[in-house]
């Protein structure tokens, strides 16, 4: 069937709809909503405990309250927690005894979405008193952790990204077709493509290997001195990032496994196009892990938030992958033929990306750009 105007029509009007309806997934952290006691609030004697409850659930690592006396004294009983059935409370008791005047309060915690977070206030016993020790050292109100790391951390994520798509993209590349097939007797065949696979999966692996201790050291806010293996055995089992990165471990062994046999020659040629699909699997549930980390992660509508990045980063991994596939492998089939079919075969492999890359650009359009 023709497409005429009328179908365009209808299939633009559909996607701006999407667009309209679809909801946008909030980029803040977690944040504090209500705190007990408050800042700067004025109680006539001494609490218990101190509740703070934030607007979305914190993670079970890397998190702690410490409340300062006007003497500069410790006077949180050390025993911050967040509450089992309230995991979006973070609480710590008081000591007993405590006298009039003004308590410096620091927390720091790990927002669901794989951020952390910090911050700063006081409160007053009976009357205020002068600032307590070391208040000037803490940071008022509600921040973020950031710094070095938090850029190195990106940069990783980004290289892990774009080798992905470059993986996707070939494979696509490759499999899809949109490689001349009159020009290869199989699709393993096309020239690059084994060297561009292998240096992709390794830039991959790589910001996937060191990611785990850079997250570390993120998320806890600590010094690089200060890293432990233990602090990054309690990032792998309470925090979501590190059950991802375990996910992300099998996938990029299996992975390996999958790109050898797709081109080794003892095998069937349909032993090793079912191993090239199955590699494109494997990256299709390595992009997924991405999508269930961040915001999407911490969104009221979870699974719909991660479906709609995931086909997001899906689509646009593509676009990236086979358009880099395209520049690296078409050249040495084209260089084969005589000058004047080259243009044809350039041609030709850009329309059959282009069949994939509209349905693309309406995934990347009804997802949010």
């Amino acid at each position: 069937m023709r497409w005429d105007k009328r179908h365009w029509a209808v299939m633009v009007s559909l996607l701006l709809m999407c667009c309209l309806v679809m909801p946008q997934w909030a980029s803040a952290h977690a944040y504090i909503v209500q705190a007990s006691p408050g800042d700067d609030e004025l109680v006539a004697t001494a609490p218990e405990r101190l509740t703070l409850e934030f607007n979305e659930s914190l993670q079970t690592a890397f998190y702690d309250i410490k409340i300062t006396a006007p003497d500069g004294t410790q006077a949180d009983d050390g025993n911050a927690q967040i509450d089992a059935e309230r995991p979006h409370v973070l609480e710590t008791g008081l000591r007993s005894g405590l006298g009039n005047g003004t308590y410096a309060v620091s927390w720091k915690a790990v927002s669901a979405d794989g951020h952390p977070i910090q911050g700063a206030y006081v409160f007053h016993i009976g009357e205020p008193s002068g600032a307590p020790a070391g208040l000037a050292d803490l940071a008022s109100g509600t921040g973020q952790t950031g710094g070095p790391i938090k850029w190195i951390l990106s940069l990783t994520d980004w290289i892990q990204y774009l080798a992905l798509s470059v993986i996707l993209g070939t494979l696509a590349f490759l499999l899809f077709r949109i490689a001349p097939s009159s020009m290869a007797r199989e699709p393993m065949e096309v020239p690059g493509s084994y060297k561009l696979l292998w240096i992709s999966y390794a830039a991959a692996s790589v910001a996937a290997i060191i990611s785990l201790p850079l997250n570390t050291i993120y998320e806890s806010g600590v010094a690089i001195h200060e890293f432990s293996w233990a602090l990054m055995g309690s990032a792998l089992k309470l925090t979501s990032f590190g059950l991802i990165w375990m996910a992300q471990m099998l996938i990029l062994m299996l992975l390996a496994v999958t790109i050898l046999s797709g081109y080794d020659r003892d095998r069937s040629l349909k032993i090793r196009i079912w191993s090239s699909y199955g590699s494109l699997v494997l990256v299709l549930g390595w992009l997924l892990t991405h999508a269930m980390t961040g915001h999407p992660a911490a969104a009221e509508q979870r699974g719909l938030a991660i479906t709609m990045d995931y086909i997001h980063l899906i689509a646009a991994a593509f676009w990236i992958g086979a358009l880099t596939a395209m520049a690296v492998c078409l050249p040495p089939l084209a260089d084969k033929l005589p000058p004047k079919v080259r243009g044809e075969v350039y041609w030709g492999a850009i329309r059959r990306f282009a069949a994939w890359g509209i349905g693309a650009v309406a995934a990347l359009v009804a997802t949010g750009i």
